[in-house]
């Protein structure tokens, strides 16, 4: 970003290749759905970045080249710039590994519409470009959503030497492209910050002005943005369209997860699970209890049923709470046998498998997002073959933005015996219920009736029945039960007989209906 010059509020930086990464400078905080960050500090002091993705750009437009034999991109780049906006009716979706900004969807996949027998090759290249162009339209609308709209764009990579590359991502997001004099933006960078360190400069910004060079501007063209607005609608309905088809998304295949895993003997083709009755859980949340006599406070909260405790470890990066750690756990448990369902906040949890095991945790979640996980299925299924092998559960969480396709395949294949579904923003206890969960609480009991689905957030006595009845078997409830308008005794007992009417609705048997219904008429 230093070598583009991108450095004050408003600028953005895109660097392109196999794939795009949006790098916007603010000064402003944030977080929002179908964004990253924003990240403080991360460039130079005071300026904050929001990131975007898209995974398949560049390599979308090589793919279709090679199918074709390897023309020149000239012949390529002539016979789509002959071809009107909108390709006369050829609309693509550059899906085609999946989404990680808005949709964050790793099942997604790309798409060719509206094809006919007039459409030539030169078509088809044309739309994928444009499919390239509406994704960062898509990008930027996501981060106009959430505050923050770019000036400008400065460019750098392979692509750009595309004319029609250039022009097209202009016209469509309607912002002017920047190209600067030297390519080798790293390069370039590194220089800026050597002659600031060296004394050549007072500070970066002096170097970047003194430094930095550019050499054209491609402005948008207020025609072709107005043509390409009615086609960036057609793109904008082919996701959800597709998302809803039943082959939406790869079949869970073995080649996802690790080889040396007990999910690999389990072998090919579709896994069939025996389902049992599932148990109406209440896990109340430590973060709501009183830490001073906290082993008392889990023991009075145990004895009026609540069959797991919810310990929540946030690292303070993760999230921007920190709360406690392994020795917190440790000491906990040499006071209580209660079943610690231990809920990881944190940056590469499987940094904290030996010490959770070790100080008595009895279910180990961690998140799907986090760095060292990365949304990856085979590694998330490590983590859990790791934790299972130190005696402990294995649950995966998702945050509030994230699609619960994404864990479809480690789910499929018994790689977790819990999902936990967060129903507020990670952090801190208190906030209201997200109803958006829901639906992806329906989505998971639909496919995996065995599995135990916990969301956590906002649960109260108004909430559970409801939540319950979409497929969650356990409810975290901090506040509810902690510092509820009623004592432990009473609202434990009434959470678990709620979450089990709730499952009853939707047919599924209760295996402790009557120890619940015993406990609220004691």
């Amino acid at each position: 970003m230093i070598g583009l010059g991108v450095i004050d509020p408003g600028n953005m930086a895109l660097l392109t290749g196999s794939s795009h990464l949006h790098l916007g400078c603010t000064d402003s905080t944030f977080h929002g759905s179908g964004i990253w960050g924003t990240y403080r500090d991360a460039v130079i002091p005071k300026v904050n970045i929001v990131e975007g993705g898209q995974t398949s750009t560049g390599s979308i437009i090589a793919w279709y080249r090679n199918l074709l034999g390897s023309p020149s991109y000239e012949d390529l780049n002539a016979e789509a710039s002959a071809v009107p906006v909108g390709c006369e009716g050829v609309v693509c979706l550059d899906h085609f590994q999946g989404n990680r900004t808005p949709h964050t969807d790793p099942l997604s996949r790309g798409a060719i519409t509206g094809l006919t027998l007039k459409h030539g090759r030169g078509h088809v290249f044309r739309s994928l470009i444009e499919s390239v162009c509406y994704g960062t339209e898509a990008v930027l609308e996501s981060m106009r959503a959430n505050g923050y709209s770019p000036q400008s764009i400065v460019v750098a990579g392979g692509p750009t030497k595309s004319d029609l590359w250039l022009q097209c991502h202009a016209d469509v997001t309607n912002l002017p492209f920047v190209l600067t004099k030297v390519s080798d933006a790293p390069a370039l960078g590194c220089a800026i910050l050597a002659a600031v360190a060296g004394g050549l400069f007072p500070d970066v910004h002096a170097a970047v002005k003194a430094m930095v060079h550019i050499e054209r501007v491609v402005e948008p063209n207020t025609e072709a943005h107005y043509l390409y607005k009615q086609h960036y609608a057609a793109y904008t309905q082919l996701y959800p369209a597709l998302k809803t088809c039943s082959n939406y998304g790869p079949k869970p295949s073995a080649r996802l997860l690790p080889k040396n895993s007990l999910i690999s003997k389990i072998g090919g083709g579709n896994i069939t699970r025996d389902v049992h009755p599932l148990r109406a859980i209440v896990s109340p949340s430590i973060l709501s209890a009183d830490f001073a006599t906290l082993a008392a406070d889990v023991n009075r909260v145990a004895a009026a049923g609540s069959e797991w405790i919810h310990v929540d470890v946030f690292d303070g990066n993760f999230v921007p709470n920190l709360t406690i750690g392994p020795p917190v756990v440790k000491s906990l448990r040499k006071h209580t046998d209660a079943f610690l369902d231990c809920h990881l906040c944190v940056l590469n949890p499987q940094n904290y498998i030996n010490d959770m095991a070790a100080a008595g945790a009895s279910q180990f979640t961690f998140h799907i997002e986090a760095a060292g996980v990365d949304f990856s299925c085979e590694t998330a299924a490590e983590i859990a073959a790791e934790v299972k092998s130190k005696g402990m559960m294995a649950g995966i969480a998702l945050a509030p933005e994230t699609p619960a396709e994404v864990i479809f395949p480690l789910v499929a294949f018994g790689a977790v015996d819990t999902v936990l579904l967060l129903s507020v923003r990670p952090g801190f206890g208190g906030q209201k219920f997200m109803p958006s969960v829901l639906p992806k609480v329906e989505a998971l009991r639909l496919h995996f009736p065995g599995i135990n689905i916990e969301v956590d957030g906002g649960i109260n006595l108004e909430n559970a029945s409801m939540v319950a009845a979409a497929g969650a078997n356990a409810l975290v409830a901090g506040t509810t039960v902690f510092a509820g308008p009623s004592p432990p005794e009473v609202m434990v007992p009434e959470l678990v007989k709620l979450i089990s009417k709730g499952l009853q609705e939707r047919g599924i048997t209760v295996e402790n209906q009557l120890r619940a219904g015993e406990l609220v008429n004691a």
